[in-house]
């Protein structure tokens, strides 16, 4: 027994280092990466600009956490450029790690090593279903949960999925530990990227009400992190937005932003959502009691109406800042239905996981597909040029 738990816990090293290699190799296309979106979709190069600036005191960033490690690792390797691909791997790294003491917390030792392999390599790699038809872009107009050009959504993601975790627990089990993880994760997640709380806060509020967890112990929970999120978010958006050189504002622009990269704005929703959205109708009844989900698909509903309401104004429209609340709940909603999916497929009727086999398996090699030719140096907006294969 003790030979077979250390070749599983050889083989985890194992496939976390070469996770770890490749996306060290994937970053190291998008360092130099220029600022202007339209013509190659990544900001790592801008945020690696503004971590000396940041720290000379000449710029202000609302959310520096990625750029406070980059800065510190930087004492280590004397190069910038490469403490941003290590601290994005690394961050990469600590996600899963998470994400995979999440199942064994749900799923533990009821199924063989071999699903939790799949399932991490699934929560890795897997992309929006495509149909070219829609759209040139595998993820500009449609997104999906991993996307890997912006460097503060991949560092708020694992403080995103904590929070989650532990403020469900806390609502059910009412233990004050699970309050204070939570807490802790959500302040840090605002400090990482302030686009998952300003769609959480929200969702939280309507589970409350939804599942009637109004007792005195969650609504004071809610008080307390609405006190950390309000007061925080105030002066990270007075810093950032309003009058003066650099700065913007929020602006109402029904599709302003989403509809130039899409034929269809709905399909592509549908097309980013399609594996969790069937199972969530296919299982409604079980899904409707699972916190976790209905608190991520809230989310979702919610950052929706975030990127397809609001924008920046002036040269910062067509970044779509108000997209990445729908980016990181897009990755909650995957990696809970995952789970989920995982701990009962068995108990799924036979036609109905086919079905979701069948999507699954889509999903997994557009995902691919798309890490490839991130991997070659592509555009991180993923656009497909059909012209050499007809050629």
């Amino acid at each position: 027994m003790s030979n077979l738990l250390k070749t599983k816990q050889i083989f985890l090293l194992f496939f976390y280092f070469v996770i770890f290699i490749m996306v060290v190799f994937l970053i190291s296309h998008q360092l130099d990466a220029p600022s202007d979106y339209r013509s190659y979709a990544s900001d790592i190069g801008s945020h690696i600009f503004f971590v000396e600036k940041y720290f000379e005191g000449k710029v202000y960033i609302p959310h520096p956490l990625w750029h406070i490690f980059v800065h510190y690792m930087s004492y280590i390797t004397m190069s910038e450029k490469f403490s941003a691909s290590l601290v994005t791997a690394l961050l990469v790294l600590l996600w899963l790690y998470i994400v995979q003491a999440i199942y064994t917390f749900f799923i533990a030792n009821e199924k063989k090593s071999i699903y939790l392999y799949t399932f991490l390599f699934i929560v890795f790699i897997i992309g929006p279903a495509y149909i070219p038809l829609v759209s040139k872009f595998i993820i500009a107009g449609t997104g999906g949960p991993n996307m890997w050009n912006n460097t503060t959504l991949i560092t708020v993601k694992p403080f995103a999925i904590l929070t989650v975790f532990f403020t469900v627990l806390g609502l059910e089990k009412k233990h004050i530990h699970y309050y204070v993880f939570g807490a802790i994760a959500l302040l840090i997640s605002i400090f990482a990227k302030p686009s998952f709380v300003i769609a959480f806060l929200p969702a939280l509020a309507l589970l409350i009400l939804i599942k009637k967890f109004y007792t005195k112990e969650n609504l004071i929970y809610f008080a307390v992190l609405s006190f950390i999120s309000v007061g925080t978010l105030a002066y990270q958006f007075l810093h950032t937005f309003g009058e003066g050189e650099g700065k913007s504002k929020i602006i109402i622009s029904f599709l302003g932003v989403w509809s130039p990269a899409t034929s269809s704005v709905l399909l592509s929703i549908l097309l980013a959502l399609l594996f969790p959205f069937l199972y969530f109708i296919f299982n409604l009844k079980d899904a409707k009691n699972n916190n976790y989900l209905m608190l991520t698909w809230i989310m979702t509903f919610i950052s929706i109406i975030y990127a397809a309401f609001l924008a920046e104004s002036g040269p910062r429209f067509y970044h779509g800042n108000f997209f990445w609340s729908y980016m990181v709940s897009l990755s909650l909603l995957y990696v809970f239905t995952l789970i989920d999916y995982f701990k009962y497929i068995s108990n799924i009727k036979p036609s109905i996981k086919v079905l979701l086999n069948i999507v699954l398996l889509w999903q997994i090699l557009v995902g691919l597909f798309y890490f490839i030719k991130l991997m070659m140096g592509d555009d991180p907006a993923g656009v497909v040029d059909f012209s050499y294969f007809l050629k």
